[in-house]
């Protein structure tokens, strides 16, 4: 089963929604929240998706310029590639068509980024992956066109990452997006190496050791 995300309104012509991507250069990666409905009814097997983070989905779309559609590995096979190489050229190509983000900092160096794009998650990712990562970033992924970022650097404290998710609730009540653009307010940290985890608190502390030990932090 694939599903329709209209973004742009209605098109004139008909689309054959079963039909294969003609155009590689169509492909592009969209994240999604584990929450959203429409996971429910997708045969994930089958269906150009991986898990990208607790909570959170990536997936291959074609973009059909007034909306996007999800494509299952069967209808993406002609193209002759594997599934990483599939990800990776579609992420790139989603990351360069979002050219409208806006940035401002605020509240001690939390990036709040938005867009009226729809591709600001591959953007993001792309930039983490291609960034020299010395201790990584953390980054809250509102929606696809809302997210709140801190690149940890020697003056990160173990107070930022409770910051950076107050911004992001902030941002979050105010902002109004549809089912499948909202994903999550949840605090993620983008390791070195491209792992990324998702942060947990014990009031307002990361539990997290290994953050901390890059936060260079001692309880003691």
């Amino acid at each position: 089963m694939a599903f329709w995300t209209s973004l742009f309104g209605k098109r004139k012509e008909t689309i054959d929604l079963a039909a294969p991507p003609q155009s590689i250069s169509n492909l592009r990666t969209q994240v999604f929240s584990e929450d959203y409905f429409a996971m429910k009814f997708l045969d994930r097997g089958k269906m150009a998706m991986r898990p990208l983070a607790a909570g959170l989905v990536e997936a291959i779309v074609e973009d059909l310029g007034a909306g996007e559609r999800s494509v299952r590995w069967e209808n993406l096979e002609h193209f002759g590639k594997s599934h990483d190489e599939l990800f990776a050229l579609a992420r790139g190509q989603a990351a360069t068509a979002e050219t409208g983000v806006q940035s401002q900092v605020v509240d001690g160096d939390v990036q709040v980024m938005i867009t009226n794009g729809f591709y600001l998650s591959a953007l993001l990712l792309e930039t983490f992956a291609k960034r020299e990562q010395k201790k990584g970033v953390l980054f809250v992924p509102l929606s696809w066109h809302h997210w709140c970022v801190h690149i940890i650097g020697p003056m990160t404290m173990p107070q930022h990452p409770m910051l950076l998710k107050m911004v992001a609730e902030q941002i979050g009540s105010m902002m109004k997006v549809t089912d499948a653009e909202r994903l999550n307010d949840n605090v993620y940290w983008y390791k070195p190496g491209g792992v990324i985890e998702k942060i947990a608190f014990a009031g307002e502390q990361p539990t997290s050791v290994e953050l901390l030990k890059a936060l260079e932090y001692d309880p003691a």
